[in-house]
């Protein structure tokens, strides 16, 4: 498929980008999409993609709050039962 995009016209011009992100953090993907569009005036779905992606990393944090308070809880909880 690259072969014909490459080739089916002279004049196409493209961008080949991969990446593993280090973190696997929503800032890591902003990072990529930024390459290409203007956060504040989108042309794709999102228009905003700060706002959106602020809201993403609002909700992981959030996540990942509830997920540390519960590895306590588990671990008080183990610690109990062995007692």
């Amino acid at each position: 498929m690259l072969h014909q995009i490459t080739r089916s016209n002279p004049n196409n011009e493209f961008i080949l980008l991969t990446t593993t992100p280090y973190n696997n953090i929503t800032s890591d993907l902003l990072v990529l999409i930024k390459l290409f569009q203007i956060p504040k005036f989108s042309t794709i779905s999102v228009k905003n993609l700060d706002a959106k992606f602020d809201k993403l990393k609002n909700n992981y944090n959030k996540l990942k709050k509830k997920k540390r308070k519960k590895i306590v809880w588990m671990n008080q909880l183990k610690k109990e039962l062995i007692c």
